[in-house]
């Protein structure tokens, strides 16, 4: 199969380099960086799914050329008069599909997607796919989202998706074992598993009693077993709790998730520990904050 140039250079750049200059400018911005992870993806596609149109599209809208990527701008615009089947999520993707073709939607740090029976023209709308009676419109302020015609290779070399995907302990100990990686960085390269962003990887470990700190290699197969459960049970929490919202991210109605409120140590900086009251202590590694209580978890 052929490969374009813009999915040539997603698959084979690897994801931290990919980001590096989007969080060096939001940083320098003063901007609080929140890429929305596997919860705040899932809330989104269950919401694209459950208001689907079963009808044919009526016309496609494209309001610029580029995001963070160029645009598929024939493709999409060859979604007229075709039927969009199927919404589903990979890691922090969005795959929306139709009968002869498939997008990849990243939401980047500010992306969304949201409906609109008659379409409200908004600032920095990008993306307006449009049926009969309701509108499906991609908004993103920052443009570090983008939409990718879907092929083959994409997720060629992604680790597996925790919910959609079957992870036991005893293969990240093989994993790990071999690295020489922090856990918190480990549990952030896409390649070793999907999904997990800067947010629930520091409330995973707080829950796993795993100091972010210490190596993979040193770590346990009854530690491993503990990720994979607090991933899951973390993870499913965020999803049904609608996800967590910071500055950016909003469902489809518009609506705020609520698991900010059930954080147990991210942005919680010299906030007492709730299980042992230890203050809780704030580290950067690879210019990312990282959240953790120095006692519960040494």
């Amino acid at each position: 199969m052929r490969h374009d140039t813009v999915s040539s250079i997603f698959i084979y750049i690897p994801i931290c380099i990919l980001f590096r200059n989007t969080f060096d400018i939001l940083k320098k911005d003063g901007y609080q960086a929140h890429m929305p992870e596997l919860p705040e993806v899932e809330i989104i596609k269950l919401g694209i799914k459950e208001n689907l149109p079963i009808t044919a599209i009526t016309a496609v809208k494209i309001l610029r050329k580029d995001l963070r990527f160029p645009l598929p701008i024939k493709e999409l615009r060859n979604l007229k008069n075709k039927i969009l089947s199927s919404v589903d999520r990979r890691g922090k993707f969005l795959i929306l599909k139709s009968k002869n073709s498939e997008f990849v939607s990243h939401l980047g740090m500010t992306g969304h997607w949201r409906y609109e029976k008659e379409y409200n023209p908004i600032k920095h709308d990008h993306v307006i796919i449009q049926w009969k009676n309701t509108n499906l419109i991609y908004n993103d302020p920052r443009r570090f989202g983008y939409i990718l015609k879907n092929e083959s290779t994409i997720f060629k070399n992604f680790g597996p998706d925790p919910i959609l995907d079957t992870i036991n302990g005893n293969d990240f100990f093989m994993n790990g074992k071999a690295s020489k990686t922090p856990i918190k960085n480990w549990l952030l390269n896409q390649k070793n598993i999907l999904g997990i962003g800067n947010i629930y990887a520091s409330e995973i470990l707080f829950k796993s009693k795993i100091n972010p700190k210490i190596m993979t290699s040193k770590l346990k197969l009854n530690q491993w077993d503990d990720i994979i459960r607090y991933t899951l049970s973390t993870l499913k929490e965020a999803i049904q709790k609608g996800g967590s919202s910071l500055r950016d991210y909003k469902n489809v109605d518009g609506k705020q998730g609520d698991m900010q409120n059930h954080w147990m140590v991210y942005g919680k900086e010299d906030q007492p520990c709730k299980i042992c009251k230890t203050k809780i202590k704030k580290i950067v590694q690879t210019n990312r904050s990282t959240y953790f209580c120095p006692n519960c978890q040494k």
